[in-house]
């Protein structure tokens, strides 16, 4: 057994782990409050667009039209008086998460060691999950990046919370392939909106129980486009 892979508590899970789990939470298109979340609504308007301080209204709904006052030199939207502000609008919009490569590493190898071409093909590898968006199953997650599996609940703009509902993308190596990764690998999609901010790997012997063997939060920078990540473990 590798040294350091040690669950909650000083436990560790016998012989390896033959499913892997990565479930989305965040995404980095969402934005939760304050001037982030107008990064992500038109502002052209003609003169010199201020600072947005305060943006109204602060939670808003997707496919929600709404305005944006800001002042010609700076001024705030805590000023009562708009008589001197240009207002713009825009659509608020939502984001699903897209995982293009999802891959364990252990020792130099890397699994799945070979691209998948179907939810059960090649066997004995099976791909999972338990929300996918439209044609972008599961499997293209392990695909090689030729694609890239989609959860199909979304973040909003302007929401403070997470996904709509927790989605995750799973893999099992199947019957006698038990491994302790060491890290694992996640590409970021083409559209970076599309990518993880926040996520959770937790890993499984027969696929019932799962141990917590990794949480990330907050990660809305160090990602490029259609580019592998690697988390060590």
């Amino acid at each position: 057994m590798k040294p350091g892979l040690f669950l909650p508590g000083g436990r560790r899970a016998r012989g390896g782990y033959r499913f892997f789990r990565l479930t989305a939470t965040h995404v980095i298109g969402r934005a939760s409050t304050g001037a982030d979340y107008w990064q992500f609504i038109s502002q052209t308007s003609p003169g010199n667009l201020g600072t947005i301080v305060d943006p109204l209204p602060p939670v808003v709904t997707v496919g929600q039209t709404v305005s944006v006052y800001v002042g010609l030199s700076g001024g705030e939207l805590n000023d009562p008086v708009y008589d001197n502000y240009y207002g713009t609008a825009g659509t608020v919009t939502s984001f699903r998460a897209q995982v293009p490569n999802f891959r364990l590493l252990d020792g130099g190898s890397v699994y799945p060691g070979v691209n998948m071409t179907g939810n059960a093909l090649p066997s004995p590898l099976v791909a999972s999950s338990n929300g996918s968006g439209g044609s972008n199953a599961p499997y293209k997650a392990f695909d090689g990046g030729s694609g890239y599996w989609e959860s199909d609940t979304s973040d909003s703009e302007g929401s403070a919370g997470a996904l709509t509902a927790s989605r995750y993308v799973q893999v099992d190596l199947g019957a006698g392939v038990l491994i302790f990764p060491e890290g694992y690998r996640i590409r970021a999609p083409s559209g970076l909106n599309n990518g993880l901010e926040g996520f959770v790997l937790s890993a499984s012997v027969d696929g019932a129980a799962f141990d917590q063997l990794d949480t990330k939060a907050g990660l809305n920078s160090g990602w490029t486009a259609n580019t592998d990540r690697d988390f060590a473990l």
